[in-house]
C-alpha cells in the first residue's frame, strides 16, 4: 500500500518537502529513511502533529543529521550522545527526531534494554503495540509506501490494541500505562490476549520492577490527555494497585470535570486535583515521592499553601487559577501594595486607595503580574499625567 496521496493531504508542502530530502539524502549515502510510529498511526486519526520521527538504516545517525544540515538551512539541533539519537528543530515548536533502527534485548523485567543494530522490520518489532509499529519509507524510490509486517492497520480498523509478544509487559511493563492512553484516545480496546496480558502483569506486578521516574513520566503523560479520568478508571478496573493510579470514585470524577476535558489544560491543574485536599505537609512528601522537580513541588504547594491562609504567599502559578475554579476556592489575597504601586510610577495620594479597593476585590486577578496587567490598563493614564 502506498500512502503518498495520504501525505501529501495531511502535511504542509514544506513538511513533504523535508521527508523528500531526508528520503534523498538517505539514497545518497546507500542508506534508508523511514518515518515511523506515532506519526504514521496519526495519519489513520487525523490528528497529526508536527513531530516527526524518522529511523534511518545502514548509516549512523550522526553522520546522517551532517549531511541534512549540510543541505538545509536548518541549524537549530541537538545530537543526544548518550542514546546516538538527534533532533532538528524546526519552526512553529515542531521538530523531527532521528535514530538508527535497532533491536533490543531486555536483560531483565522493567530494566532499560541493550541496544543493537537492525533493520527495519526489527526495529518496528521492538515497539511496544501494533498500530505503534508501522513505517513508511522515504526514499525516493518507495516515497509513501507503507510498512507494516505486524498487522497494525488491521488492528486500527478493528479498533483493537495488540502487544507484539507475550513478553511485552514483562519486558517494560509501562507499555500497560501507554496502552490506557491510547485506548482512551483513539477509542481502542485491547485485543484479548493483550487483555490477559495486561491482567497478568498486574497479577505478578511487573510495575514493581520500574523506576518511579520512569512510572511519573507515564503519569504526567496520561494527566496531559483530555479524558485523564477514563483513563485512571481503565487502570483501575485491571485491579492497578499502585497508589498514584488507585483513586477513590469522587478523585475519578473530580477528574472527569468538563472542564478538564478542553485542549490544553495544564497538567499540572490535574496534578494537584489528585491531592486535594490533603494538607501541604502530606503533599510536599507525596510530590517527592513521585520523584518530581523541585520547581512543580514548590508551584504545588505554594498553592496549597495559599489555600490554607499563608499570607508570604505572593504570585502564585497561573494555572492556579483553573485549579481554585474547579475546586471552588474563592479567597482572595491582597496581592498589590503601596510598595508596588510608588514602584509602578504612581505618587501617593487618594488615588492610592482606589486602585487598592479596586484590583484586591477583583476575584479573578489572582497572580501578582495579573494585579500589574489590570491596574497598568486602566489606570496607566493617571501616571502619564
Amino acid at each position: 500500500m502506498n500512502l503518498k496521496e495520504l501525505l501529501n493531504g495531511a502535511y504542509a508542502r514544506k513538511v513533504i518537502y523535508l521527508l523528500k530530502l531526508v528520503g534523498r539524502e538517505a539514497e545518497k549515502l546507500g542508506a534508508e529513511a523511514y518515518l515511523v510510529g506515532g506519526p504514521v498511526r496519526d495519519l489513520f486519526f487525523d490528528r497529526l502533529k508536527y513531530d516527526l520521527d524518522i529511523a534511518v538504516e545502514n548509516c549512523p545517525v550522526k553522520e546522517f543529521i551532517e549531511r541534512i544540515l549540510a543541505v538545509t538551512e536548518h541549524r537549530d539541533y541537538e545530537f543526544h550522545h548518550k542514546f546516538n539519537t538527534a533532533t532538528i528543530f524546526l519552526s512553529d515548536n515542531t521538530h523531527m527526531d532521528f535514530a538508527n533502527t535497532r533491536s533490543e534485548i531486555y536483560i531483565k523485567p522493567g530494566a532499560l534494554p541493550d541496544v543493537m543494530p537492525a533493520g527495519i522490520t526489527d526495529d518496528l518489532k521492538r515497539r511496544d503495540f501494533t498500530i505503534n509499529a508501522m513505517a513508511i519509507g522515504l526514499n525516493a524510490d518507495r516515497f509513501g509506501e507503507l510498512i507494516d509486517p505486524y498487522g497494525g492497520l488491521d488492528d486500527l480498523k478493528k479498533k483493537k490494541l495488540r502487544v507484539l509478544h507475550t513478553r511485552s509487559f514483562a519486558d517494560d511493563p509501562t507499555r500497560i500505562l501507554r496502552g490506557a492512553r491510547f485506548i482512551v484516545r483513539f477509542n481502542l480496546g485491547f485485543s484479548q490476549q493483550t487483555s490477559l496480558l495486561v491482567q497478568e502483569a498486574v497479577a505478578n506486578k511487573y510495575l514493581t520492577n520500574v523506576s518511579q521516574e520512569r512510572i511519573t513520566q507515564e503519569l504526567i503523560k496520561i494527566l496531559d490527555e483530555r479524558k485523564t479520568g477514563k483513563c485512571l478508571k481503565l487502570l483501575a478496573k485491571y485491579g492497578m494497585k499502585i497508589p498514584i493510579f488507585s483513586l477513590p470514585q469522587n478523585k475519578l470524577k473530580i477528574l472527569n470535570h468538563r472542564f478538564l476535558r478542553r485542549e490544553g489544560v495544564p497538567v499540572l491543574v490535574k496534578l494537584a486535583l489528585l491531592f486535594y485536599p490533603l494538607s501541604v505537609k502530606k503533599i510536599k512528601l507525596k510530590l517527592k515521592s513521585l520523584k518530581l522537580s523541585r520547581k512543580i513541588v514548590n508551584e504545588i504547594c505554594s498553592v496549597f499553601s495559599f489555600i490554607e491562609g499563608d499570607r508570604t504567599v505572593k504570585n502564585l502559578p497561573e494555572w492556579s487559577e483553573d485549579f481554585f475554579k474547579i475546586v471552588k476556592f474563592s479567597y482572595r489575597k491582597n496581592f498589590v501594595t503601596g510598595d508596588d504601586l510608588i514602584k509602578l510610577g504612581f505618587k501617593p495620594g487618594p488615588l492610592f486607595k482606589k486602585i487598592l479597593l479596586d484590583v484586591n476585590k477583583k476575584q479573578n486577578l489572582i497572580t501578582h503580574k495579573r494585579d500589574v496587567d489590570y491596574i497598568m490598563n486602566k489606570y496607566q493614564k493617571s501616571v502619564e499625567c
